[in-house]
C-alpha cells in the first residue's frame, strides 16, 4: 500500500468543523478502501478510541 502522507489537523478546527477529515484527489482510487476502513472502525470501537485518545 502506498504512503498517504497524512497529517493530524489542528485540535480546535477539527472539533468545530467535523469528527474527521481525509482530503484525497478527486475519483481517487483509494476512497472505497478508506471508506470501508473507516466504517468498520466506526462499527469496532476503534475510531471512538482514537477521537477519545488524541481529539477530546
Amino acid at each position: 500500500m502506498p504512503s498517504f502522507n497524512l497529517e493530524i489537523m489542528d485540535k480546535e478546527y477539527s472539533k468545530e468543523i467535523c469528527q474527521y477529515a481525509l482530503g484525497m484527489q478527486k475519483h481517487s482510487p483509494y476512497s472505497f478502501f478508506i471508506t470501508n476502513e473507516l466504517e468498520e472502525m466506526k462499527r469496532d470501537g476503534t475510531l471512538a478510541k482514537i477521537i477519545g485518545k488524541y481529539i477530546k
